[in-house]
């Protein structure tokens, strides 16, 4: 098996539709390697990642009110062609939070 890590151990590829992301601290096992989250930018292991539709999150940002979860969910049930383009996910998470309020000022 090929390692997603990079040969001078310094990136880890997450996904192969997103770039490497930097390794934090580095570990022997793959899972725990700490990594900051493509998402949001916290500090997590690999092992912790979680993905949707090909997006990768952590803990902290993906189950969050208006977090990747509920991002993903809401732009692919409102705006496809936006969700096919992924463009939202380069905003972060900070972004996406404050359009995710917005919207639900507006669904109220």
């Amino acid at each position: 098996m090929r390692s997603l890590v990079s040969p001078d151990r310094k990136y880890y590829y997450i996904s192969i539709s997103q770039p490497p992301v930097e390794i934090v601290h580095d570990d022997p096992d793959d899972m725990q390697i700490v990594i900051r989250c493509p998402y949001c930018g916290h500090k997590t292991t690999v092992g912790n990642t979680v993905m949707i539709s090909g997006f990768i999150g952590c803990p902290h940002c993906y189950w969050e009110a208006g977090g990747l979860l509920n991002t993903v969910m809401w732009i692919r049930e409102h705006d496809y062609e936006e969700y096919k383009k992924g463009d939202f996910y380069k905003a972060g998470f900070k972004e996406n939070l404050k359009l995710w309020k917005e919207r639900k000022k507006h669904d109220s």
